[in-house]
């Protein structure tokens, strides 16, 4: 026996080793250093300084109270991150969790007798979220969605489960929820309050990231369209003629939408806080299976959560978040020993794989992964026997089962019944829809082929399979999983712990050969960060050294540091510091910056509620937009086409008309490209709007233009062809036309006169080189105008019109040329309208 504990513990220290050595692969692997590799700024920097330093102020100012002081400091961060994702926001997605929980303990309830008197949260949770999603699924196709009957829909359960507890002997309402604080305290005070703030620090940290505004391309483009359409026409409109993904899956952009609904207002960050809530909740349980240590399963959360793609999800709508939760949830009530027909589990169960269905196609995976856990749990033997002290709940059962086919299948028959393709645009090849071309549709970018080379790029050579920097796959899920694999074999109760692999290794495997793309595997990311667990379990026969186990856990610190060290790396606008992002004002100037159309649509909706608007093929950011947008790129495909095979104005202008176009968003920074497929398109649409369009807003660099049927009337402001005149000293100046020197030269300065729009023309003569000729106003209030023109011909003739800004009384026209071929300006024009 002895030299078995001896043995044991020389084990416990090699593994330490082991540990502390995978650790070493990391920046070995990396290679060479560079400084472009630092993601970091000094605003970042200075965030995470000031972000660590007051919450350890509040730490230990909260110190000194002797019970309550860990559920204080969990409250108290709970209540920033709450204010930080808006206080409307945060209040509507409360009362919208706290009535799906209502409405599913109450369908519980009345199906299954013997455990009235159990929470069941993870349970009634996931029946409420089904039954609203079946509910709201079938309202949308109608004009009823008003916040009002939203309102009154997630009040009827909380005001029925009120009542009910009034009427159920025991203690009253008050009295639990007094009960129902201190045991919670209890809970946390038995983690250890210095344990807690550490981990507590982190895992706000990350959430911060749901204070970024709404920006990723995919949620500007579609996920947002239920809310806006919701908001300002009440009811959706499936048109997949402006959008191929109308008719895909969308239970979380619905789930979305209804506390956005409520609060007026973008409730995706708060709805991701609540997620994320649930996702921790449901670790939390599922690592007992492999620590008993409470201080070691707030580690394994904390590892997770450092996790970069957490702070990418926390910050948009995708749907691989609440896809995880499911896998989660779904997991932990699949293994518990509760699980038979006569438990409110496997209705819970059932409604899980059927929101995984209604999240996304892939998500019906991920559904029968789960089940086959529960399969694997349920006991066969014991089903008479429980069956005969219990009856069936049929009802209640058939109840769940039609609700969550509602759930599950009501995106795909609709898109079936109106394109012909339930899944469009997936799989075009086999059901011809007319809606997409006949192919099936894959992305071919991150579709490299499987192998372990592919494996070990996603996180060393992240950008080949994720938008996003190196080095942000999380190197945990590489480099200790494997090794948590093989120690999982002496833990207790590996048995059932063993179960997480199925949708572990099934969904991830499956998804992997599919498509080599980072985010889609995310959703078993938290079940391989639970089974990571075993490299700290102490449930082994023999208890290893105190020695061992802490350096164990450091080098699950030191992951958690290379983490959070490339956090910035995972989105390419996450240089912005989380504490401008705090207030409004700040997520509105990131907006403004970033994504101008969401004020121009928001402007829209209130002066011109049904005007279609032209989007640039490149920013298909409509879904904030109260009519239909029109897309030029694969969402709405024959657009797209026509809009390439224009060739002059007069098929410019017929092709507006026939789609109804009033206003055409412009992006006046782009730099044309001759390559380009809407080459010819563009250089089009920017002599039709310099003739046919008011410039009526600019936000950043989107110009926004309200179509006129006749051609708006300039009046001449300034018209030099003569440029001996500007200096004539100057030995570059001649007659005809002035030579653009790289160093920026003034060559007149005009004014305003009350004018509100220009129209800027210049007429260049190019070498057989290209070079690029800079068009620049500087105003004396406001941006300047700055354009770069390639000189593509020996003869370019460039024209753009665009608006002046508020207050502008002069301004200053210069010249200028990139590194390239010489470039000699002819003509310069300016014209005020």
């Amino acid at each position: 026996m002895k030299k078995q504990i001896i043995l044991k513990k020389y084990l416990e220290i090699g593994r330490a080793l082991l540990l502390l050595g995978a650790f070493i692969v990391i920046p070995v692997s990396i290679g060479n250093w560079r400084p472009d590799l630092l993601y970091w700024n000094a605003g970042l920097w200075k965030d995470l300084y000031i972000w660590g330093g007051s919450f350890a102020l509040v730490t230990l100012g909260l110190a000194f109270f002797r019970t309550h002081r860990a559920a204080l400091l969990v409250g108290l961060t709970l209540l920033y991150l709450g204010i930080g994702v808006g206080v409307a926001q945060a209040t509507a997605v409360v009362a919208f969790i706290s009535a799906m929980y209502a409405l599913g303990r109450l369908l519980l309830y009345a199906a299954y007798r013997e455990q009235r008197r159990q929470p069941l949260l993870v349970e009634s949770l996931l029946i409420g979220a089904g039954a609203y999603s079946a509910l709201f699924a079938l309202l949308i196709h109608y004009p009823v969605n008003y916040p009002l009957v939203y309102a009154a829909l997630l009040a009827a359960p909380l005001v029925a489960g009120l009542r009910l507890l009034d009427a159920v002997p025991g203690p009253n309402l008050q009295a639990r929820l007094e009960q129902a604080g201190h045991d919670l305290s209890h809970r946390l005070r038995r983690i250890g309050y210095w344990k807690l703030a550490g981990a507590l620090c982190v895992i706000a940290y990350m959430a911060r990231y749901a204070f970024y505004p709404t920006l990723s391309y995919d949620d500007n483009a579609l996920h947002l369209r239920i809310w806006t359409t919701l908001a300002h026409n009440h009811v959706y409109d499936f048109d997949t003629r402006s959008q191929v993904w109308a008719v895909a899956p969308f239970v979380v952009d619905l789930l979305v939408a209804v506390p956005s609904l409520l609060a007026g207002a973008n409730a995706r960050g708060a709805f991701n806080l609540a997620l994320l809530a649930l996702l921790l909740y449901s670790m939390w349980q599922l690592a007992r299976l492999i620590l008993r240590s409470r201080a070691q399963r707030l580690l394994l959360l904390v590892l997770f959560v450092t996790t970069p793609l957490t702070a990418l999800l926390m910050a948009g709508q995708q749907t691989e978040l609440m896809l995880s939760v499911m896998a989660t949830s779904g997991v932990l009530l699949a293994l518990r020993r509760s699980s038979s027909l006569t438990r409110p589990a496997t209705a819970a169960l059932i409604m899980m794989a059927a929101l995984c269905c209604g999240i996304k196609v892939t998500g019906a995976l991920m559904g029968m992964a789960v089940l086959a856990v529960w399969i694997c749990r349920f006991p066969w033997r014991q089903r008479g026997a429980a069956s005969a002290r219990s009856p069936l709940p049929w009802p209640g059962l058939l109840l769940v089962v039609a609700l969550g086919s509602v759930v599950a299948f009501q995106s795909y028959a609709y898109a079936w019944y109106t394109t012909g393709n339930p899944v469009l645009p997936l799989y075009n090849g086999i059901f011809k829809s007319p809606a997409f071309s006949p192919v099936n549709f894959i992305d071919p970018t991150y579709s490299k082929g499987a192998s372990l080379r592919a494996y070990w790029e996603l996180f060393f050579q992240t950008n080949l399979h994720q938008e996003s920097a190196n080095y942000v796959g999380g190197f945990q899920y590489l480099l200790l999983l494997p090794l948590a694999l093989l120690m999982l074999l002496g833990v207790r109760h590996r048995a059932r712990a063993s179960l997480m692999l199925v949708p572990l290794l099934g969904f991830g495997f499956v998804m992997f050969f599919t498509l080599q793309y980072l985010r889609y595997l995310y959703p078993v990311m938290p079940l391989a960060a639970v089974l990571i667990g075993a490299v700290l379990s102490e449930r082994s026969a023999l208890p290893g050294t105190p020695v061992a186990r802490m350096a164990a856990g450091t080098s699950l610190l030191l992951f958690c540091g290379a983490n959070l060290f490339f956090v910035p790396g995972v989105l390419w606008f996450f240089s912005t510091p989380l504490r401008t992002l705090y207030t409004e004002a700040g997520r509105v100037e990131l907006v403004k910056q970033l994504v101008p159309e969401q004020f121009l649509n928001q402007q829209l909706n209130a002066t011109a509620p049904g005007a279609v608007v032209l989007y640039e093929p490149a920013r298909p950011y409509g879904a904030t937009l109260a009519a239909l947008p029109a897309y030029l790129n694969w969402y709405a495909q024959w657009r797209e086409l026509e809009s390439m095979q224009l060739k002059n104005a007069a098929e410019l202008s017929a092709f507006l008309v026939r789609n109804n176009i009033s206003y055409v968003y412009w992006e006046y920074t782009q730099v044309p490209d001759d390559r380009s497929p809407f080459y010819g398109y563009r250089n089009l649409l920017r002599d039709y709007l310099s003739q046919f369009g008011v410039p009526e807003m600019q936000v950043g660099n989107i110009v926004m233009y309200r179509l006129q049927p006749k051609p708006l009337v300039y009046r001449p402001a300034v018209d030099i062809s003569d440029f001996s005149l500007i200096d004539p000293t100057r030995s570059d100046v001649s007659a005809p036309g002035i030579a653009a020197g790289e160093a920026p030269r003034m060559v007149h300065e005009f004014e305003v006169d009350g004018a509100r729009a220009i129209r800027y023309s210049v007429q260049l003569d190019c070498s057989s080189e290209r070079g690029n000729f800079v068009a620049q106003i500087n105003w004396d209030k406001g941006a300047p105008y700055y354009h770069v023109v390639p000189c593509f011909d020996k003869g370019e003739k460039f024209v753009e019109a665009f608006p002046i800004p508020p207050g502008a009384t002069k301004g200053l026209m210069y010249i200028t040329r990139q590194a390239g071929g010489p470039v000699v300006v002819r003509r310069l024009q300016v014209e005020l309208y």
